[in-house]
């Protein structure tokens, strides 16, 4: 799949998103970004959301995102964080990991 393609489905995905979540930051990282994707590749995003105020947990959260998923392509591999950690990680941590390797898709 290529860059294009990529591009229009996040957007696709992101749509749905916005429509059950706060979304602050989606970025791209793994081997779409690394250029070492193959065919088949998954495609890795990281979701940056507000707590939910529904009163949805974590795991209920994640559940969501992969149900949005289908409707659009089960290749994508999205990871729920919330938006406090984006000023709260380790600098050795998965989080910064991805904020400095990861391409920003979708930022409010």
């Amino acid at each position: 799949m290529d860059k294009k393609e990529i591009k229009a489905k996040l957007e696709n995905y992101i749509e749905s998103l916005k429509q059950n979540f706060n979304v602050k930051l989606v970025i791209l990282f793994g081997s779409q970004v690394k250029g070492t994707s193959k065919k088949n590749s998954d495609i890795d995003i990281a979701i940056f959301v507000e707590k939910d105020g529904k009163g949805l947990d974590y795991v209920e959260q994640s559940a969501l995102l992969f149900k949005l998923v289908r409707r659009v392509d089960v290749r994508i591999e999205p990871t729920l964080f919330y938006a406090e950690e984006l000023n709260n990680y380790e600098k050795a941590s998965f989080v910064n990991d991805i904020l400095t390797t990861g391409e920003i898709i979708y930022q409010t």
